[in-house]
């Protein structure tokens, strides 16, 4: 079951799968969730954040909330769980690929990356964020019976509204 599952979201990265092939499970959900939280959380810490939990709660949170708010608009909030369950599983698993990434970054330490190095490694991590907008759309189009670029827009709406958010909650909190 569990690689049946991983295969799954191995295929959704890849945009050849859709949230529809999978189990309607709350407990599936809550699962990614928690996964989700903790790993973006490891992403946040090894990147500099020194509030990566309550970034990744409250970043994976708006997500859960943006997502059934669009598909309750189109009509499509049966599809929510879902949708859900696809897009905090792809995003748990693009985040192994940062912790990777991070990982990397790290051990060349003492001294960060300069020139060409640093800007290849920006370029990753650009490249990280893009690929989680285009599986967000993804996913998006397939729930909410979109084409892919209504829901690429919906999606990086989205998170732009995640960001703000995020920015909000945590300088309100730090002042």
């Amino acid at each position: 079951m569990l690689t049946s599952l991983m295969m799954y979201f191995f295929d959704l990265l890849a945009l050849r799968r859709s949230a529809s092939e999978l189990p309607d499970s709350g407990l599936l959900l809550s699962a990614l969730f928690a996964i989700d939280v903790l790993l973006g959380s490891a992403v946040s810490a090894l990147f500099g954040s020194r509030d990566g939990l309550l970034n990744a709660l409250i970043s994976d949170g708006l997500l859960c909330l943006g997502v059934v708010g669009l598909l309750t608009l189109r009509s499509c909030n049966q599809r929510s769980q879902r949708a859900l369950i696809a897009m905090l599983g792809a995003s748990a698993l693009i985040s192994v690929f940062a912790v990777v990434l991070a990982l990397i970054y790290a051990s060349l330490a003492p001294a960060p990356p300069q020139g060409a190095l640093a800007m290849f490694f920006q370029l990753l991590i650009l490249c990280l964020v893009v690929w989680t907008l285009a599986v967000f759309a993804h996913v998006l189009s397939d729930a909410a019976a979109w084409p892919f670029s209504v829901a690429a827009v919906a999606a990086l709406a989205l998170q732009g509204a995640i960001s703000l958010s995020l920015r909000f909650f945590t300088q309100g909190i730090a002042a």
